[in-house]
């Protein structure tokens, strides 16, 4: 009964429809869709896909409807194989559109949605094109997508390569060796950390892709073709040479073994670098572990490339200081003098130099690939020499040197009028390492109107005979201040004081980042410090 009820009930719904559904309402919904091409097809035909780059390729499919229509489409994908998705249609292929013709005319407009039921692909789609004429397209059938090879992308690793002459030390003294070079290769992950340090050995005058090959790990190496061998003396806690970093975060250092340099070629023709090496010997720094199986795999690592121009050991006749000091400027690629560019002032560490950040924290090749990227607007990088260890202030311990003054009276005006620097506030900024990382957040505290943002790596906060960081954060204005960043290593002596910093910063409700990872008070850790600085900054300064 209840079967003839729903019988008799939809008779009456449908004939309330068709009543309601009067002539004019007929012809409107003819005025829509009467002008409509309606393609429904289970006819289709893969074509070879396209690659495009950086990991995209076109699928290309070419579908035929009874009435001779032809529609084809081509799919943007990252997969090989076209999956379930809305492609929404543009006049460029890219991830997840598609672009759609119809009897050879582009749509302008629409999206195709794409569904596999039981390897069956369902398509239906709806397209305008220019005219403002619709397509309705079915498709439902089996496709079979070749599946190819991608081109190497980049993994986030970037790699630096650094050069130095080649001395042997077994004469008793720094014998320069002709007819090589030291190639000093170093890798850092996309985070940030430095992964794998190299000191390879070849001919002078080599291009990072003449460097590929076979190199034997050897003590002393002076000839082509080989790396010189990390080493460790644990009772005096030094470490250094070739290393990598293992699974657990430990320093491997590489006593012997072979490693094996090659590239590959992106999608773009840019060469990837792969370092791979199996069966090393290696030692931890403490001598402990020894092991003859150590590994290391680094693939389609990026090259960090120093475009800008580097002018070191630049000098100016300081009046307050009554002598010469030097400082050492990084100006971008294709620098010019009629425009004006954001800049960063970086404060070297005790026994330090003015090319410090410029070697270990490789301001250049960082600045220039951030710039390159979008990471960070081109900038300039200005770094002083503090001339002593005198804490970038004035009278440190009695000494009676007027560093600060110097800085900011003398310094930082002449450098900026020599230099196409803006002047505002907003695009003015400072770092430093250990005592120059003191010196970044003394400057920020003690004139906040000169800098929009400090970072400070591993810095010295409270130091006898210089001024009270604590003091001036106590009486600053906080709505005032830069931008705060410390980064140290959990490893590193001053840990537990720079911790302190951060709780009296959050006590005065200074807004700060505050950032900590495994490492010492060493240049591995201030290296990968340098792309967060140009990434902060490129922050900052957006």
């Amino acid at each position: 009964m209840k079967k003839y009820l729903g019988f008799i009930f939809g008779l009456i719904v449908t004939g309330l429809f068709f009543s309601a559904c009067n002539n004019d309402a007929i012809d409107d919904l003819q005025g829509v869709y009467g002008d409509m091409l309606i393609c429904h097809s289970n006819e289709a035909t893969v074509q070879p896909t396209t690659k495009l780059g950086k990991g995209i390729k076109s699928l290309n499919v070419d579908i035929k409807d009874a009435q001779g229509n032809d529609v084809t489409v081509n799919f943007g994908s990252s997969e090989w194989i076209l999956p379930s998705a809305t492609y929404e249609v543009s006049n460029k292929v890219a991830n997840k559109t598609c672009v759609v013709k119809v009897n050879g005319e582009a749509m302008q407009s629409g999206g195709l949605d794409v569904t596999i039921y039981g390897g069956v692909y369902y398509f239906s789609g709806l397209f305008t094109n220019q005219a403002g004429k619709r397509v309705k397209l079915d498709y439902h059938g089996n496709l079979t997508f070749e599946v190819g090879v991608d081109d190497p992308e980049a993994s986030g690793y970037m790699m630096t390569i650094d050069e130095q002459p080649v001395y042997d030390w077994t004469t008793g003294q720094a014998t320069m060796i002709p007819g090589v070079t030291k190639y000093s290769v170093s890798v850092t992950s996309p985070e940030g950390a430095t992964t794998l340090y190299l000191d390879l050995i070849n001919a002078p005058g080599k291009t990072a892709t003449g460097i590929v090959g076979t190199y034997t790990v050897q003590g002393n190496a002076h000839d082509a073709w080989l790396c010189d061998n990390g080493w460790v003396v644990p009772d005096y806690n030094m470490a250094g040479g070739s290393y990598y970093v293992d699974a657990s975060g430990v320093k491997q250092y590489i006593t012997s073994g072979q490693i094996e340099v090659s590239t590959a070629m992106s999608s773009e023709g840019v060469a990837l670098f792969n370092l791979v090496a199996k069966n090393l010997g290696t030692i931890t720094a403490d001598g402990k572990t020894t092991s003859t199986t150590g590994s290391f795999s680094v693939k389609f690592a990026s090259l960090m490339q120093a475009t800008g121009t580097e002018l070191r050991d630049q000098t100016i006749k300081s009046t307050v200081l009554g002598r010469t000091m030097k400082y050492s400027v990084y100006l971008p690629k294709g620098y010019d003098k009629s425009k004006e560019y954001p800049v960063l002032y970086m404060l070297h560490g005790a026994n330090g130099s003015n090319n410090d950040w410029l070697n270990g924290g490789k301001i250049n090749a960082n600045a220039s690939t951030a710039a390159s990227d979008g990471t960070a607007p081109e900038m300039i990088v200005i770094c002083p020499d503090c001339g002593g260890d005198n804490f970038y202030c004035d009278n440190y311990k009695g000494n009676d040197i007027k560093y600060m003054t110097y800085f900011f009276t003398e310094f930082l005006p002449t450098v900026e009028n020599l230099y196409a620097v803006k002047k505002d506030r907003a695009s003015r900024a400072i770092g430093g390492l250990s005592m120059g990382g003191f010196g970044s957040l003394y400057y920020g505290l003690l004139h906040p109107e000169m800098f929009s943002y400090v970072y400070a790596c591993s810095p010295a906060t409270y130091i006898d005979g210089a001024p009270n960081l604590y003091e001036l954060l106590s009486k600053a204005d906080v709505s005032k201040l830069p931008g705060i960043t410390i980064e140290i290593g959990t490893e590193d002596f001053l840990f537990q004081s720079a911790g302190s910093f951060k709780q009296a910063l959050d006590a005065n409700k200074v807004p700060n980042e505050y950032i900590t990872r495994a490492g010492t008070h060493d240049w591995p850790f201030w290296a990968a410090c340098t792309p967060k600085i140009m990434k902060k900054l490129g922050e900052v300064w957006q």
